[in-house]
């Protein structure tokens, strides 16, 4: 579960954070999560905390395409690629 909030346009970027709870399975545990997204244009970067570990992605808007580059556990790089319809 999440909560997040647009706070507004500030020098042309605009500031989403999110909090929230997740339940952890094989940790048997209730961890915190929490982020924040940083959009200009379309262009937009994202800081994630997921319960147990930190990522980053950085993400390009392509119409109703979307591709990112992500730092996995800020160690391991991928790639996503996000259609909207």
């Amino acid at each position: 579960m999440t909560a997040s909030k647009f706070l507004g346009d500030f020098a042309g970027f605009q500031f989403s954070p999110y909090a929230g709870a997740t339940y952890i399975d094989e940790l048997d545990d209730l961890r915190p999560v929490a982020g924040i997204n940083i959009r200009k244009g379309v262009w937009s970067a994202m800081y994630q905390y997921s319960g147990t570990h930190e990522h980053l992605s950085l993400s390009r808007q392509l119409g109703n395409h979307t591709a990112s580059l992500v730092l996995w556990g800020m160690e391991k790089p991928g790639i996503a690629w996000t259609f909207r319809f």
